[in-house]
């Protein structure tokens, strides 16, 4: 059980810097993923959890 949860908790922030995936670094060279990035990787995390709580709840995973 936490792999899977580290394996879900660490994609949202693969687009966020440089050298996540693939056209990562088409964003960050064009100046899209500014400070707000970190914000939005926080909010993205919190519905994560929350989602993915609630569903682990719901199939018995938790």
């Amino acid at each position: 059980m936490l792999v899977i949860f580290m394996g879900a908790s660490a994609l949202p922030g693969d687009s966020l810097t440089h050298y996540g995936h693939g056209p990562a670094p088409i964003f960050f060279g064009s100046t899209y993923v500014e400070k707000h990035g970190f914000f939005i990787s926080v909010l993205f995390l919190a519905v994560w959890f929350a989602a993915g709580g609630i569903w682990w709840e719901v199939i018995g995973l938790w």
